[in-house]
């Protein structure tokens, strides 16, 4: 997973997940090296 942003010289990837996911709640993003950062996702629907 860490080989694909590398060669593609990104320098972050950043990923949105829901914390009940069991992938997060096992620590599996942790344990592949992202960290949580204080962030907000703002999403407006044109279509509401």
């Amino acid at each position: 997973m860490s080989s694909v942003p590398r060669c593609r010289q990104c320098p972050r990837l950043e990923l949105h997940t829901n914390r009940a996911r069991e992938s997060y709640r096992r620590g599996f993003y942790q344990r592949h090296g992202f960290r949580e950062v204080d962030s907000a996702l703002l999403r407006w629907d044109a279509l509401r």
